[in-house]
């Protein structure tokens, strides 16, 4: 006991039966959730220290929690990025529209630091 909590965190979170249904089949058929979902990070970890060490900056689009809306992740800044709303219910529109590194993606305002902001 002493041990755990001395070296040890527990992070617990709930899925939704019916919009996170693909992602608690995946979950189900694994014999360790703890392994699979440690081995996806450490993979998402790797792949983003790589893109920074050659300076490529990774923009990833997401939808939020219990909304519609899509949000950028830009994981060079490490930030995430609020579309301007002719975009931002749009996966496709706003696919095309990061093609070209569009102002806003470097405008302070559309901007949410970590810190300051969980999706």
């Amino acid at each position: 006991m002493r041990y755990n909590k001395e070296h040890t965190i527990q992070y617990g979170f709930r899925l939704n039966k019916r919009t996170d249904e693909d992602i608690i089949k995946m979950l189900e058929s694994r014999t360790s959730k703890m392994g699979y979902v440690k081995s996806l990070i450490r993979r998402d970890i790797k792949r983003r220290e790589e893109r920074r060490a050659k300076g490529i900056r990774g923009l990833e689009v997401m939808l939020g929690p219990n909304t519609n809306q899509y949000w950028v992740y830009d994981d060079i800044d490490d930030v995430f990025i609020d579309p301007p709303k002719e975009l931002a219910y749009d996966e496709e529109a706003l696919n095309k529209a990061l093609e070209d590194f569009p102002d806003w993606l470097f405008d302070e305002a559309y901007r949410y630091y970590d810190e300051d902001f969980e999706i």
